[in-house]
């Protein structure tokens, strides 16, 4: 609900941003009989978090399973890592405190607060 009203104050203003393409996908699969998906468009896209909302010296909890958003140094915690998708490499690597990692690498176990 949130992310519609979003679109329709912008939508007012005469811009389209993600707000306005998100609503139009969760309305677009209402039409198209897929009320679920468009349900669930629109509350993962309320629940996720804005990349650009992130400062230097912020910092992110980043758990098992997730993807690491912004490069990145560890300042608490550990886990293995992979960064194949810069390297093409799948062997895990070990990330501890002070250890710096790449924007995308995903966190394979564990969980780790990352300052940016």
């Amino acid at each position: 609900v949130s992310a519609a009203l979003d679109a329709i104050v912008i939508i007012a203003s005469g811009k389209v941003n993600i707000h306005v393409l998100m609503a139009l996908a969760a309305f677009a699969s209402v039409f198209m009989g897929n009320s679920l998906e468009g349900g669930l468009l629109l509350a993962m896209f309320n629940l996720a978090h804005i990349v650009c909302d992130l400062e230097v010296g912020s910092y992110i909890l980043v758990r098992a399973g997730e993807a690491v958003p912004v490069d990145g140094e560890v300042f608490q915690g550990a886990s293995t890592i992979t960064i194949e998708h810069l390297t093409g490499e799948t062997k895990p690597l070990e990330r501890g405190v002070g250890d710096a990692i790449p924007g995308g690498a995903r966190n394979l176990e564990g969980m780790m607060v990352v300052k940016v």
